[in-house]
């Protein structure tokens, strides 16, 4: 079968063609709003049914009314920052006892930390000892309730935890903070 140049000719200036109205023509884009950040529409995004009955119950709770406010003062943030620790040590309390958890506030070189430590060490952590630090980015999770992690390690690994309570950013003294987190696991 041969193709005429005719043929060639046609088809070549008919792919011409398409590819210029395809060039030419204008595409929805998202809308930038200033700042260069993008709006997207909401949408529900359903729990998924490869998790625990648990785990979607957490997964299904609503967000905290604060998970979008960035308070403007130093006070503000205090306030939000005590707000959340209040609650979140109320949280814990139950699920240091369902773990069979006992949180117990001690010093350490100075730096204030928690001995989180299970009934019952498992017989190879007996001589192990895990260093916990919260992960507050030095501004949330003060004293107790930054040791949820630590609480889950002592009471599902069975290990003995000190939980480092540094400073936060909010307080005074910041830039020795990671200076202090340092002197309390060194």
């Amino acid at each position: 079968m041969t193709i005429s140049r005719l043929s060639v000719r046609c088809l070549l200036a008919l792919a011409c063609i398409s590819a210029a109205l395809a060039l030419s023509m204008s595409y929805p884009r998202a809308q930038t709003v200033s700042g260069g950040a993008r709006e997207v529409p909401a949408k529900m995004i359903p729990v998924p049914d490869t998790v625990s009955p648990q785990m979607k119950k957490l997964i299904a709770a609503p967000l905290s009314p604060t998970w979008n406010v960035i308070p403007k003062t130093v006070d503000e943030w205090n306030a939000q920052v005590t707000a959340s620790a209040n609650g979140t040590v109320a949280r814990l309390k139950p699920m240091a006892e369902a773990l069979r958890v006992k949180v117990t506030p001690i010093t350490v070189d100075g730096v204030k930390a928690f001995e989180v430590k299970p009934e019952e060490i498992a017989p190879n952590n007996e001589r192990r000892l895990l260093v916990h630090i919260h992960g507050g980015c030095f501004v949330s999770l003060p004293g107790e309730s930054g040791t949820g992690e630590a609480i889950l390690m002592a009471g599902l690994g069975h290990f003995k935890v000190i939980s480092v309570d540094y400073r936060n950013g909010s307080r005074p003294s910041l830039s020795g903070s990671s200076r202090r987190c340092h002197n309390g696991v060194a």
